[in-house]
């Protein structure tokens, strides 16, 4: 099984669209983001709510669409404010996990310890 480990995404729309085509075209199964997926060059109290009920949400449908699992944690430049939030969405998807703090059994093998 093919893995792609991505993190500093910084909510650019282009590098996002990218890692999917990349992943689609690759046959990648899973995608791991390791933090700081949201805009931080703006106001973050309104942008970042906004990146993750817009753009991420298409975006983990895409991921669902294509059956590209997504592990993901915000991270120091994603603000704290918004854990709820994108726990929220995450749970929303059968392919999508916040893994921040958790352990993960992925295909009868733990990922994550």
């Amino acid at each position: 099984m093919k893995v792609l480990y991505v993190t500093d995404l910084h909510g650019d729309k282009n590098k996002y669209n990218k890692i999917l085509e990349v992943s689609i075209k690759e046959d990648i199964k899973v995608i791991i983001n390791g933090g700081d997926m949201l805009p931080k060059q703006c106001n973050r109290h309104k942008e970042q709510p906004l990146f993750m009920n817009n753009f991420l949400k298409d975006y983990f449908i895409q991921l669902q669409k294509h059956h590209i699992t997504y592990l993901a944690m915000l991270g120091n430049d994603d603000l704290l404010a918004f854990d709820d939030l994108f726990e929220e969405l995450c749970s929303q998807f059968d392919n999508v996990y916040n893994i921040a703090n958790k352990k993960i059994l992925f295909m009868n093998m733990s990922l994550l310890e």
